[in-house]
């Protein structure tokens, strides 16, 4: 059964999250988290694409790759997370070219939450910008 969490757990956990995870401009990115964010954003993608496109291609099936807005917009201090993200939408691009004749579609979504659309992302927003929207 889900248990119930106050906001400030959640907010915590948001910020936790954050801080292990990004908010690193590119001088100060380490190598291990680049490799780890690119390893599970883009090669597990990749990987997942490859042993199932002769199954997909014998089905005419379909590829969605679920990206983000900052594949297409880069974000202050998120170099890892924009590349890996902007690397699944050409993997889709590619496939769709290399394989879009034996019927295969692939596409990519890119959903983005608006800046200041929760209470809970406002004071990391207002941590890491100095204010509720970011510097894109």
């Amino acid at each position: 059964m889900p248990t119930s969490h106050s906001p400030a757990e959640i907010a915590a956990a948001i910020e936790a999250t954050v801080e292990h995870f990004g908010g690193r401009p590119l001088l100060e990115e380490l190598l291990e988290r680049w490799e780890e964010t690119l390893r599970i954003n883009l090669t597990g993608a990749f990987l997942t694409t490859k042993l199932a496109l002769p199954h997909l291609i014998e089905r005419q099936g379909a590829i969605v790759n679920v990206a983000s807005v900052n594949g297409i917009l880069a974000g202050p201090g998120w170099t890892s997370y924009c590349v890996s993200k902007a690397g699944l939408i050409m993997l889709a691009k590619c496939v769709a070219s290399d394989y879009g004749r034996q019927g295969i579609r692939a596409n990519s979504v890119c959903p983005a939450a608006p800046p200041s659309s929760t209470p809970l992302r406002r004071p990391i927003l207002s941590k890491r910008h100095g204010k509720l929207t970011p510097q894109w």
